[in-house]
């Protein structure tokens, strides 16, 4: 057996219900608290399938994208997390 365990933060919130038919009752979705690209060393792309892959670049576009204009952070870390969430290869 083998893998990594992965532990991200979500707020369950209730989300759009437009386009669905019965809004009898209300939809739930997750908002993204944590925002922490994975270890891309840790990372064997080779293992992944396009979707998978493609699941992770979205999620690390997520991440560059909450902090790519963020105040707090020096060039030096914003060249690290571009880095970081540069699409797998």
């Amino acid at each position: 057996w083998g893998g990594i365990r992965i532990e991200n933060l979500g707020l369950v919130c209730e989300v759009s219900q437009s386009g669905i038919e019965s809004a009898d009752s209300a939809w739930l979705g997750f908002e993204q608290l944590t925002f922490v690209p994975y270890a891309r060393k840790l990372v064997k792309t080779a293992l992944l399938t396009p979707a998978e892959r493609g699941w992770v670049d979205a999620y690390h576009r997520q991440i560059w994208q909450h902090f790519q204009n963020d105040p707090g952070l020096d060039r030096a870390e914003k060249r690290w997390l571009s880095a970081q969430c540069a699409p797998l290869t």
